[in-house]
């Protein structure tokens, strides 16, 4: 019993341990422009066509950024090389509009209603070793970008 009284205080003082950890405000605006698509005639929209038209099928698009290896040719001394460090090649959200507006054409569509564009973060592992205890991973966060939309042919357009 006096060893369970012993313990309880040291349980207590190492689990109170933690770090307050705290940020500034943190603001990412992604903006795509529809304006050179509309004025070329190809409909977007995060709503649903309003006139006539056949819808074509339904896109789901997913996106994920290249990483490829950092650039460490700043280092002279290989004691300060990192062996795997990545760089993840951010992408343009016009990119990522053009890719989807690209797989539309394809289709023979002319519009896409019901746009979404949709981004969330997801850990890449970009290196795997096998030890005694099984596969160990390093990861980098990642931004995957989902983009959605019902494909359509605008028959007559006005």
């Amino acid at each position: 019993m006096k060893r369970h009284i012993l313990i309880l205080p040291i349980l207590l003082i190492l689990s109170s341990c933690g770090v307050l950890q705290t940020r500034e405000l943190h603001k990412e605006v992604m903006f795509t422009d529809y304006t050179p698509y509309i004025e070329a005639g190809f409909y977007l929209s995060p709503n649903d066509y309003p006139g006539p038209h056949t819808p074509v099928g339904e896109l789901n698009l997913t996106i994920d950024p290249a990483v490829v290896k950092a650039d460490q040719s700043g280092y002279s001394d290989s004691i300060y090389q990192q062996k795997d460090q990545v760089h993840v090649v951010e992408l343009d959200p016009q990119e990522i509009l053009e890719m989807a507006v690209s797989e539309a054409i394809k289709r023979d569509s002319n519009g896409i209603s019901n746009l979404k564009i949709e981004v969330i973060t997801i850990d890449y592992p970009y290196y795997k070793t096998k030890g005694i205890f099984g596969t160990a991973a390093l990861f980098t966060p990642v931004k995957r970008y989902i983009v959605s939309g019902v494909l359509i042919r605008i028959t007559n357009k006005e």
